[in-house]
């Protein structure tokens, strides 16, 4: 499973724990390292603050605590697999691809 670091893979620890935060889709799996997984919370979002820091979409208020939200899906799922979404894509033009008559 490649593992990227949401600072660079530089930052990666060598020793200890590190906390990840696992995506998959089918038979591939990334793992985005973080500094630290404080909580996990489902809601919805009110990003209020944008950012121009790459997969950084902004800020927004969580449980009373200012917090980052970061944009997996476009920035670091694709450093993982390049064709993450690609492949879906093309799986699904397979499956609506009219049989030829033959």
């Amino acid at each position: 499973m490649p593992l990227i670091h949401i600072g660079g893979n530089d930052k990666i620890r060598k020793d200890g724990a590190q906390p990840l935060l696992v995506f998959s889709d089918g038979e591939r799996s990334m793992g985005l390292a973080v500094d630290g997984i404080i909580d996990i919370v489902e809601d919805a979002l009110d990003i209020q603050v944008g950012s121009e820091r790459a997969g950084v979409l902004g800020s927004a208020v969580v449980r009373g605590h200012a917090t980052e939200i970061i944009g997996h899906r476009f920035i670091y799922l694709p450093m993982a697999f390049a064709d993450w979404f690609r492949r879906k894509d093309q799986r699904a033009e397979k499956i609506r691809a009219p049989a030829a008559a033959g």
